[in-house]
This record gives structure tokens, sequence and C-alpha cells, in this order.
């Protein structure tokens, strides 16, 4: 699986890169563009509807911009090595998770230009199901239970806001679950739930939405008693070391992604409807939150 991960992640920035950036003069020598994305950010899809969805993609922008710059890409795996990699100038482009994101702008100097929507918002919205029989009403009832959640970026948010939830009730957060399993699909949390297999999860409320119309039965047995604010997944940010120029063509070319079919295609994929400009009001709550979370484990 984690093999699969990262083809499907190197095709995606290699045919985005080849695909958005624009030439210098005909006959020149291509200029490097260096991008890297998290792999904390990727969640699992088709490979195969992915390649498809990125080529069709890849030619169409290809054909109509007429690009000649030199892409090279590469996934990080860790935090520091964005930091090195930044510092470094061999990053133009980072994609990362909006609470990486805190960390790594006190080391390295780049700057939020692109943030994705999901049904019209900046984010996704997090919610805490339970079976509506159960006499769980609230996070505080939930004490010494079974939770599950999603891992990667998605679970890194969960973490915050469940652990300020506890907090807001005058709560311990260490060991105030039973146990806490971690697993990789919407379907994977919430099953156990409608079948009595654990206490409660967290999920985002699109992804609910979305399974309890392929199974109504879910909508009758399981109830979402906590919500969250709308939470910002993930950023894409500029090293503020780029040229103002060269900035400007590769925030013009990504946030072309969904005016075509095949790029639509691809935010289908990835869980998300759009690409726009960022603005700091998208990410005020999460990092009002963060704070809050970093001097609770710290």
């Amino acid at each position: 699986m984690l093999i699969k991960k990262i083809i499907l992640i190197f095709s995606f920035l290699v045919l985005f890169t080849q695909s958005v950036l624009s030439t210098n003069n005909k006959g020149s020598e291509p200029q490097k563009i260096r991008t890297g994305f998290s792999i904390y950010l990727f969640k699992d899809v088709d490979i195969r509807d992915a390649t498809v969805a990125i080529k069709m993609w890849g030619d169409e922008l290809l054909k109509n911009l007429g690009m000649n710059f030199s892409p090279e890409s590469k996934i990080y795996e860790t935090n520091d090595d964005i930091i090195n990699a930044l510092n470094n100038n061999e990053l133009e482009l980072i994609s990362i998770s909006t609470l990486d994101y805190f960390e790594i702008a006190k080391k390295a100097q780049i700057e939020p230009s692109l943030i994705t929507t999901i049904k019209g918002n900046p984010g996704d919205v997090f919610i805490l199901v339970v079976r509506k029989e159960s006499n769980y009403k609230n996070i505080e009832s939930l004490n010494g239970k079974t939770i599950l959640r999603p891992g990667g970026a998605y679970g890194k948010i969960i973490d915050v806001w469940i652990s300020n939830l506890i907090l807001e009730k005058n709560r311990p957060v260490e060991n105030y679950f039973s146990e806490v399993r971690t697993v990789e699909k919407p379907s994977q949390a919430l099953l156990p739930v409608f079948f009595k297999q654990a206490d409660a999860c967290v999920v985002t409320e699109s992804s609910f939405i979305t399974m309890k119309e392929l199974n109504p039965q879910i909508s009758k047995e399981l109830i979402a008693i906590e919500l969250s604010p709308i939470y910002p997944n993930g950023l894409m940010c500029i090293n503020k070391n780029i040229s103002p120029e060269l900035k400007t063509k590769i925030v013009s070319a990504a946030k072309t992604l969904s005016q075509s079919v095949s790029g639509k295609q691809i935010l289908t994929l990835f869980k998300a409807e759009n690409v726009v400009d960022f603005k700091e009001e998208y990410i005020e709550g999460i990092k009002k939150a963060n704070i809050k979370y970093q001097k609770v484990i710290k």
C-alpha cells in the first residue's frame, strides 16, 4: 500500500509541474521547478483513475499553455527534511498539512498561497459519531470508551479538536479513552460502531453523508454528537525566496485545476472541489486550537 501511495504522489507531482509551468524563452535552458509533497496529506484513491485523470489534465494544460520548465518532485516524510530543503532553496512549492505549516513556518521562509475547498468551504468539518441507542450524548460520556479515527493529516487535526473538547470540560486529556484506534478509511471507522464493535468514531461530515447515501441503515443507527468548526487540512505554500514573477505563474496555473473535466476528476479523487486563494482567516480557528493543544502535550 505504501508503494502504491508513493507511485501516485510522484505521478501527481511530476504531471502537475510539467503541466502548469510556463516557459522563459524558446530554446533556452529549462528552469528547474522543485515541488514537494508531505506524505501525510495523502488519501487513499484508486491509482488507475488518478493516473488517467492526471494525464488528461496535464496534456490539456500543456497544449494550452506551452510550458518548458524542468520539473523535479520529491516526497518528504518529515518536517525537518522539508525545512532543510526550503532553507537550502531546494523547493519552490510545497504542499503540507495545516498543522505542519505552523511548525515549518517558524523555521523556514514559506508563504501559504492556495487552499482546497470541500463543499464550498476551505476545509473539513469533523463529527463524533455513536449509535443512537447508546447513552453517549457528548464527549464527557465517552470517558473510558473505545474510539476510532483516521490517521495522517486528518488524525492530527482530530487529536487537536478532541483534546480541546475534553479540556473544555475540565477533564484530563491523557488516557481519557480506553483505546484510540487508527483506521485508513471512513468505512473502517463507521462500520465497527454500526456493528457495536467500537463505542464511537470521528470522521468528516462529508464522509458520513456519503456513507449514509450508500447505506441508509446508517442514518437509522448512527448519530453525530459533537461537531467541529471548519478546519483546513492542507495548504500549498510558496518559498518566499523565489521571484514574484515565478510565484504568480505557479499560483495562477494551480488555480486552473478545477477549470477542466480532468482537473475536476483529480480534485474529486482527492476529496476536494476547487483550489482557491489562501486567506489568513481560513486557519485562525485551527491555529488557536493548536496553541491550546500544544500547551497540554508539552
